[in-house]
């Protein structure tokens, strides 16, 4: 198979959406091509740079770094603030909050944020057509996201 149709995903790079069935010429869907065991690798530069950034962290820092990137929002930044999401995330997995901070101080070092409340350009969000209710819902939707995740 080979990659056909693509758009632009809301992380900013082209995704391929159709294949083409070299042997039949059929065009199958994305997800149809998923189940058939089609792999897909996204050589993007700023996949490369996202990656080269995390490979940085250490094994910890980047199940953290995981962890924050759940809580980005639409306006280039994580909701809640990083100081509240080092706290769930220590009483979470019952980690020293000390040593989560730590982990935090290496993703500000790392590049992959670049304040408390922003995500470096490299992993940065924009919906452009968001309205405040929206920012607002988002908001509450992450604090309910970082409480069902300590429940679990």
């Amino acid at each position: 198979m080979i990659g056909g149709k693509r758009h632009i995903s809301i992380l900013g790079y082209p995704q391929v959406v159709e294949y083409i069935d070299l042997e039949t010429g059929e065009i199958i869907k994305r997800g149809e091509a998923k189940k058939m065991g089609q792999i897909e690798i996204d050589f993007s530069i700023l996949a490369l740079q996202r990656a080269y950034i995390l490979s940085q962290l250490s094994p910890k820092g980047l199940d953290f770094a995981k962890y924050v990137l759940r809580f980005r929002n639409a306006r280039g930044g994580i909701s809640p603030s990083l100081p509240v999401l080092v706290s769930s995330y220590s009483t979470l997995f019952q980690l020293d909050r000390s040593n989560v901070s730590r982990l935090a101080k290496q993703l500000l070092e790392r590049g992959v944020l670049s304040s408390d409340q922003l995500c470096s350009e490299h992993f940065q969000l924009y919906d452009s057509e968001a309205t405040r209710t929206a920012h607002t819902k988002i908001e509450e939707a992450h604090i309910a996201k970082a409480e069902i995740l300590r429940l679990q």
